[in-house]
């Protein structure tokens, strides 16, 4: 489990998990997109919520491991200013089954979206800013509200 600043080379990761046995490895990753509702993204600030983000994604890595019959599970998550088709984060699992794995990855994702505390802060192109809806439910959960960037 990682939460930096620095980016990631997938790859990596994904050559690392796969093992000799040649167990399947199921892998999603989310670019920051170009544009967004018709309107074109300059960066986006991902914002952890203090060490509560990083303790969620433990839990979630956790559960995982403890609701399915997989071999491996990395789990990556950047924060800080990021720009279009930068990876914001990954999810890598491997199991003897892929149908497993990919269950796990639905669960995993599933969970990053109903309980990781990050904010996410779109700026435009020409300037504006705006929080992604999900951030101030999300931050209303752990008590703390968007700052104004």
């Amino acid at each position: 489990m990682i939460v930096s600043e620095e980016d990631f080379n997938l790859e990596k990761f994904r050559d690392r998990m796969i093992s000799d046995d040649s167990s399947p490895v199921v892998i999603f990753t989310e670019p920051v997109q170009k544009e967004k509702d018709g309107v074109k993204i300059s960066k986006m600030k991902v914002i952890p919520y203090s060490s509560t983000t990083k303790n969620s994604i433990i839990t979630i890595k956790d559960q995982v491991i403890d609701r399915f019959d997989i071999e491996t599970v990395a789990i990556i998550q950047r924060v800080g200013l990021l720009d279009p088709g930068e990876k914001v984060m990954a999810v890598l699992i491997s199991a003897a089954e892929r149908e497993e794995a990919a269950e796990a990855l639905d669960f995993c994702l599933e969970m990053f979206e109903m309980h990781l505390p990050i904010q996410k802060k779109i700026i435009t192109v020409d300037g504006k800013k705006y929080w992604l809806e999900r951030s101030d439910d999300v931050m209303e959960l752990y008590g703390q509200v968007a700052d104004g960037m």
